[in-house]
């Protein structure tokens, strides 16, 4: 398990969880946009293969757990681009 991202009830924004934040990045995700992101376990022994991820919030807060899976959307990219006859590489 890991954290990549935090969503805060009453903030605009899903925040990413990074060691540093480019230049070109704000470093967050705002209502109704998305995000392909790349992460990976590292560790002194080993290092896991990259995962693509795509993220999506459409901007709403639910206490209910069954909702927020609906507002908030994580699909692992290559395989969604795969079943849409896209190709990746």
């Amino acid at each position: 398990m890991c954290t990549f991202a935090r969503l805060i009830q009453g903030e605009p924004r899903l925040v990413l969880s990074t060691y540093t934040i480019p230049n070109n990045f704000t470093g967050f995700i705002g209502a109704k946009e998305s995000m392909i992101i790349e992460i990976a376990a590292v560790s002194d022994t080993a290092d896991s293969e990259p995962l693509l991820l795509e993220l999506f919030w459409n901007g709403s807060w639910s206490d209910n757990p069954s909702e927020m899976a609906k507002n908030v959307v994580i699909k692992n990219w290559v395989t969604s681009c795969l079943s849409n006859g896209v190709a990746v590489g």
